[in-house]
């Protein structure tokens, strides 16, 4: 009898498998003026995507709280899922209020950083975001 070594996947690997299948389309980055502990990053996550689940409902994601380099806070990183119809500059602005409204935007008087971007290729996106 032959025997087969299965390699068990990292966890890393599980996860840059499951956002490829997903069919994810935009990259995001979300900053703010103050500084952001791991707890408040996960709370300012979960108000964003609850008010862009209010105007967006087929709307998906996965995000990731990183801590900067050269200072002390955490910001976040993730991937979005949206619906095809999604291309209006109407429909990015409701994407925008969603994530200012989450940051408390009117109590600073100032607006938040949102960085979104369109991904190109979805086959190894997931896997060269995961990695980093």
């Amino acid at each position: 009898m032959k025997r087969i070594a299965i390699t068990p996947k990292t966890t890393k690997e599980a996860y840059a498998d499951y956002l490829s299948s997903e069919g994810h389309s935009h990259f995001f980055t979300l900053t703010t003026e103050y500084n952001l502990t791991l707890k408040s990053a996960r709370r300012l996550a979960e108000r964003t995507f609850h008010n862009w689940n209010a105007v967006i409902p087929d709307i998906k994601g996965f995000w990731v709280a990183e801590r900067f380099k050269d200072k002390y806070g955490y910001h976040i990183h993730g991937l979005l899922f949206l619906p095809k119809a999604f291309k209006s500059q109407e429909d990015f602005v409701l994407l925008l209020d969603g994530y200012q409204k989450a940051t408390g935007y009117r109590k600073v008087d100032r607006w938040q950083r949102i960085d979104l971007r369109r991904i190109k290729r979805r086959s190894s996106d997931a896997h060269e975001y995961v990695a980093k």
